[in-house]
């Protein structure tokens, strides 16, 4: 409910279309659920920064 009714509202604000991500078959169903049709996929790859590359080493924190 939660989702079509947020479906709904963005419809009447005029979005036509939506990308969304998962990563598991169970949002994956959910979606398809509620009336998404699969039309493309996408892959992401990502190498996380070491920390010491955002600039955190001097203030103390991880992410860890």
């Amino acid at each position: 409910m939660l989702l079509t009714n947020g479906l709904d509202r963005l419809a009447r604000k005029g979005a036509r279309r939506l990308k969304v991500g998962f990563d598991n078959d169970a949002a994956r169903n959910l979606y398809l659920g509620a009336g998404f049709v699969q039309t493309s996929i996408d892959r992401l790859l990502i190498r996380p920064a070491p920390y010491e590359q955002l600039g955190m080493a001097e203030k103390g924190c991880r992410s860890h």
